[in-house]
């Protein structure tokens, strides 16, 4: 199901401009029944949307001037949502609750005693007839809600490089390390002279230096050491283990435009309310 959204005399304007509705679970909970309430469902898709870069408050949002436009000269995306409302909305109490998911993980349902992202607990919520919201803001993810989000360019068109520090701590030992994994970005080459790996067991303790020579910017996964030259991934020689935090320095390029997540969110909530 799609939703245009868009008036011809808000084209200037941050909006919202379409939504998919994806999956659709109706009635949810296994068709439980919340008092006077009734049943919920559950929603989950992709809204669309732009933000007028020129506006006040959306200039604040650092490197929006160097997003890609669109015709309207505005600066799009589109976020990931889930919504868990009562089936009749008139027999609910009209208030949104609207949950920031933390690293995409859906958890307005924890704020029912017992509750998670697939039980519904004590569903105090439920009973009591809120429209639960979560929506995607941070677009350095790889699973769960996510937005995606512009890569700022320089006003030439040339991609933006900088510095980046990454820091791993590994849950089981690995002969590769992906660094594009959130928050880092893609090298700008394989070529790691210039950057430097380094590894301690405590956080205060001191940084010991790993000889370039025994890492690489490569995937050993499948082929050992030095693997295959790839510069979202950091190839260890021994591999790394679980005991360590290890933290690379390197240039990386294709920044997002990480900010503008805060104003989807705003406009988002904006639109379910009057929308």
């Amino acid at each position: 199901l799609f939703l245009g959204l868009l008036g011809m005399d808000h084209l200037a304007e941050a909006r919202i401009t379409g939504i998919i509705i994806q999956n659709r679970t109706s009635p949810a909970f296994g068709g439980a029944s919340f008092g006077v309430v009734g049943q919920y469902e559950q929603l989950t898709g992709v809204a669309f949307g732009e933000v007028n870069p020129k506006d006040p408050l959306n200039a604040v949002i650092t490197d929006i001037e160097l997003a890609p436009r669109n015709s309207r000269g505005n600066v799009e995306y589109s976020m990931d949502f889930a919504i868990t409302k009562p089936l009749d909305m008139s027999r609910g109490n009209q208030t949104l609750l609207y949950d920031v998911p933390n690293r995409g993980n859906i958890r307005s349902p924890e704020l029912n005693v017992g509750g998670n992202a697939t039980n519904v607990g004590d569903g105090f919520l439920q009973r009591e007839g809120y429209t639960l919201v979560d929506s995607g803001w941070e677009g350095d993810l790889t699973t769960g809600l996510r937005i995606t989000l512009p890569v700022a360019k320089r006003r030439d068109g040339r991609e933006i490089r900088g510095r980046v520090r990454a820091e791993y701590i590994l849950g089981s030992p690995a002969n590769t390390q992906d660094v594009t994994e959130p928050p880092a970005y893609e090298a700008i080459s394989t070529d790691n002279s210039k950057a430097t790996l380094t590894r301690r067991v405590h956080q205060n303790d001191p940084r010991e230096l790993i000889p370039n020579s025994q890492w690489a910017f490569a995937d050993c996964i499948s082929v050992p050491f030095p693997g295959v030259p790839d510069p979202t991934k950091v190839c260890l020689q021994g591999g790394f283990d679980t005991n360590h935090i290890y933290e690379l320095l390197y240039t990386a390029k294709n920044t997002m435009v990480m900010g503008l997540g805060f104003a989807p969110t705003r406009d988002f909530i904006s639109f379910l309310r009057s929308g």
